[in-house]
């Protein structure tokens, strides 16, 4: 038998966690809820309401808008989706990469342009 292992993380954005939620029926509708908090200090990161069973790459185009990124994330939703999540913070990570390159860069030539 497998052992529980107690976690918490020491800062913010060092583990998330997240758990779809539902279906919720409200007044005959049915809903669901990607619900994502920081393990650290329980902020909400994301609650969106969706109205069909989400797929994994929707519940990642949520957390791709966030301003920042978590070091891991915790998902009892299986090896699937932490692999897809990893592809997708590697892909955010290199696009910010190039940004940065891109821009010290610019300001390089910028100041050899005007002598700064």
């Amino acid at each position: 038998m497998k052992r529980w292992k107690f976690f918490k993380a020491k800062a913010p954005d060092e583990l998330w966690q997240i758990d779809f939620k539902g279906p919720f029926t409200v007044q005959g509708e049915k809903y669901w809820f990607p619900v994502c908090i920081d393990d650290y200090n329980r902020f909400i990161i994301s609650a969106v309401r969706f109205e069909h069973e989400l797929t994994t790459a929707e519940v990642i185009a949520v957390l791709e808008k966030q301003q920042r990124l978590p070091k891991d994330i915790f998902s009892g939703h299986g090896s699937q989706f932490k692999e897809q999540w990893k592809r997708c913070v590697a892909g955010i990570m290199l696009k910010r990469i190039l940004l940065i390159l891109l821009i010290r860069r610019t300001r390089a030539r910028l100041n050899g342009a005007f002598g700064a």
